[in-house]
């Protein structure tokens, strides 16, 4: 098997810094899985397990005071920075 880069890669060319993104994450108050709604601030490799695996930093729109790491392969876009090619 070849090594296809770090995981996650191919959403990399979906996202631009600025998009506004959503992606679902247990809720422990609620206990079941929610929605979260936030603006994508960086996308970064990190090595795990010896793995590169992509990591993007998002501000909630919850609590804009707390920037969170959120696995890129897990993000989903609302609504692009950039126009509709």
């Amino acid at each position: 098997m070849e090594a296809s880069g770090s995981f996650g890669s191919l959403f990399t060319d979906e996202f631009s810094v600025g998009d506004m993104v959503y992606w679902t994450c247990w809720d422990v108050e609620e206990q079941q899985f929610g929605m979260q709604v936030g603006f994508l601030l960086r996308t970064r490799q990190v090595l795990k397990g010896g793995r590169s695996v992509l990591y993007s930093d998002v501000v909630p729109v919850k609590n804009p005071n707390d920037p969170i790491e959120v696995l890129t392969f897990s993000l989903r876009l609302v609504s692009s920075v950039e126009p509709a090619k």
